[in-house]
């Protein structure tokens, strides 16, 4: 079997629900050093993740799923095998337009109205293909730019993301791996679970998790200690297997060892109407 990622195949993550033979197809296409897999079963050292599009919180959550992953956002409309996952842009083309441009600057825009004249003139009613217009904006290599440290705050804030992101996928492993080993969480009714208790709960259809949203988290960090709080918005399924979202404020509490932030404790509700 081919090792995944982290030198060994090129690993490609889809958020979007594919059949195994349409993955096989574009793994096909792609070559024989690439490997397309459904996000639950990508690892953490996956290369490319190609997902609909989502809200830039989600986006945030991706990342910290897999932090070494170039994310695309991908509208996919392919009719021989029957896939359909429209996004902004294809609903605007749905519409009628004659074409659809992004463009940086009047250079960029003047050699795309000088075409589209040339269509008008000779009758053309074809629809233009959508087109990412401007001239190429060079990046600063590392030794001109290096990256800057990340806050605390916005790495407890990246790690409660993938969190929530794990919770949403269903990966266990994942999600132990960012809880103490001492963890204890305290839900909206008053149940309280340890760390085994809460993945098992979580990942093994006692709670089957959709998503997980949060809204204007704000940090507390005090030396190796963090406290956030937000307000979440859960999207699990209910027993009649139809998604039921619930709203309550979440407080959870971090602390970083060897440089890495896991949550110790957290509580959620009461539930907000």
């Amino acid at each position: 079997m081919t090792e995944l990622g982290a030198g060994g195949a090129i690993v490609v993550a889809t958020t979007m629900p594919l059949s195994d033979e349409a993955r096989a197809d574009l793994s096909e296409l792609l070559g024989p050093d690439y490997v397309v897999v459904d996000i639950k079963r990508a690892p953490p050292t996956t290369n490319i993740v190609l997902t609909t599009v989502v809200s830039g919180q989600l986006i945030g959550s991706l990342r910290g799923l897999f932090p070494q992953a170039r994310i695309l956002l991908t509208e996919l409309h392919d009719v021989a095998r029957g896939i359909r996952y429209a996004g902004p842009v294809t609903r605007v083309l749905d519409t009628g337009p004659d074409g659809y441009f992004v463009s940086h600057d009047l250079e960029s825009l003047s050699p795309i109205v000088q075409q589209e004249a040339r269509l008008q003139l000779t009758g053309s009613g074809r629809q233009s293909a959508p087109m990412l217009g401007g001239t190429p904006m060079s990046e600063p290599s590392p030794a001109q730019a290096p990256a800057p440290a990340r806050a605390p705050a916005r790495e407890v804030i990246e790690a409660a993301l993938a969190r929530a992101a794990a919770l949403a996928v269903g990966d266990a492993a994942r999600l132990a791996a960012l809880l103490h080993p001492d963890f204890r969480w305290t839900s909206h009714m008053g149940e309280t679970y340890d760390r085994a208790d809460y993945v098992r709960r979580n990942t093994e259809g006692h709670t089957v998790w959709r998503s997980q949203e949060l809204v204007d988290p704000e940090v507390v960090v005090v030396g190796d200690t963090a406290v956030l709080r937000a307000e979440v918005t859960d999207v699990v399924l209910d027993d009649a297997g139809e998604p039921a979202t619930f709203r309550m404020p979440m407080t959870q509490t971090w602390v970083r060892e060897g440089g890495a932030w896991t949550c110790l404790a957290g509580h959620a509700g009461p539930r907000l109407a």
